[in-house]
């Protein structure tokens, strides 16, 4: 082989490197902004034991060897929850293993149980969730659904 053909095989095996390596960084996934949002999302858990309806309760703490992580009781059960982004908005805990999921909203939260198919608490309220729901009772918000309601004309 002359020595052309050889530091043409040299440099194209430098160049194919190097663009699989940019591949690679390219494609790679982005650890650091999924962790700063599930921080966020964390930041946000109301944590504490909570009042639900018909009566029951739920105690939600924070993991302490994982502060993005959460411990949820009810009844007997415990769940370890993971933070879950949303497109809503509402802030949304999940147990993959054990088929559990803590909604929050703003107003109430909920937990969910995807593996029965049910909903197994409801109108769990921290002081701030109370707080908002009893202003939303004083002034609902608007339903785009329905019609605007029709105003006296003078």
């Amino acid at each position: 082989m002359n020595k052309l053909a050889a530091l043409l095989i040299v440099v194209f095996a430098l160049s194919a490197h190097g663009q699989v390596e940019k591949e690679r960084t390219i494609n790679a996934p982005q650890f650091p902004s999924d962790l700063a949002s599930i921080a966020a999302i964390a930041e946000q858990v109301h944590v504490g034991k909570l009042p639900c309806e018909l009566g029951q309760w739920v105690k939600l703490e924070a993991d302490p060897k994982s502060p993005t992580h959460f411990y949820l009781e009810f009844k007997n059960e415990r769940y370890h929850l993971t933070p879950v982004k949303t497109s809503t908005g509402a802030i949304r805990l999940e147990d993959e293993l054990n088929g559990a999921v803590w909604i929050q909203l703003s107003n109430k939260s909920m937990l969910m149980n995807t593996k029965l198919g049910r909903r197994q608490a409801d109108e769990c309220k921290s002081p701030g969730q109370f707080a908002v729901s009893e202003a939303m009772k004083l002034a609902p918000p608007i339903n785009i659904l329905e019609p605007a309601p029709e105003f006296a004309r003078k």
